[in-house]
């Protein structure tokens, strides 16, 4: 932009004239309210602008939205398979699925899967009884995949979403919104460097207020946060709290 920096603008025509020139050169804006919290140096957006601000999630699901109907129960496990990055053999994973798909789950979550792992996971969950997806662009190595069961009586419905994380390291959300539940595949910042706690604070502080994003009337009651948040002591209150 032409203008940078902060602007003093104490007489109401230098107001307008700024709002003129951002007008003039974005074709459109809007304004939108910042509310102070009590945490010092802490400044919130409200809902609609924060929204406005996000690229929106890239869908790579085939599912309708999400109904209303409510499950009063779904089984969600989430592992990190980091550790099995340089042995993932097809003997192994196929094990540890074994001992998870026991459980009865109706949602797996994945953090870290590579390409060979995914091969494998692919042609376990490749059939009618689930659905795997992973996000369609990956920019590191390796990324979250979930499995979803397919529900059983036709009027739950279910759909996947992904949102690509402020990161160094490809960190990204995958969503998966089914029936009356969303069901959030973390994988954070890691690190402890400056620059890696302050983009998971940020990372963080979207996961924190996502709920409040959305249209309560149109999107899924039920919220659910879990993978690999990689945070330390302290760094995710913003989400138990």
């Amino acid at each position: 932009m032409l203008c940078r920096g902060r602007k003093n603008c104490d007489e109401e025509s230098a107001v307008f004239w700024l709002l003129g020139e951002i007008q003039a050169q974005c074709g459109t804006m809007a304004l939108h309210k910042i509310t102070t919290s009590r945490a010092a140096g802490v400044n919130y957006l409200e809902p609609e602008s924060r929204q406005a601000m996000l690229a929106a999630d890239s869908v790579e699901g085939d599912g309708a939205s999400a109904l209303q109907e409510w499950r009063p129960s779904v089984t969600i496990i989430t592992m990190s398979v980091d550790g099995l990055r340089n042995r993932n053999n097809g003997a192994k994973v196929n094990d540890i699925l074994a001992m998870l798909l026991a459980k009865g789950p109706d949602v797996l979550m994945f953090q870290e899967v590579v390409d060979e792992m995914y091969d494998v996971l692919e042609q376990r969950f490749g059939s009618r009884e689930w659905q795997i997806k992973r996000k369609s662009d990956p920019e590191m190595m390796y990324y979250n995949v979930t499995a979803v069961r397919r529900p059983t009586d036709a009027a739950t419905r279910y759909k996947k979403t992904s949102r690509a994380f402020d990161s160094d390291q490809g960190r990204h959300l995958a969503t998966v919104h089914y029936g009356a539940w969303t069901v959030h595949n973390v994988h954070a910042e890691s690190g402890g460097s400056q620059l890696n706690r302050d983009k998971r604070a940020e990372q963080f502080e979207y996961m924190a207020r996502i709920h409040d994003m959305r249209d309560d009337a149109a999107w899924p009651r039920a919220y659910v946060r879990a993978g690999d948040f990689n945070a330390r002591e302290g760094e995710d209150d913003s989400i138990i709290t």
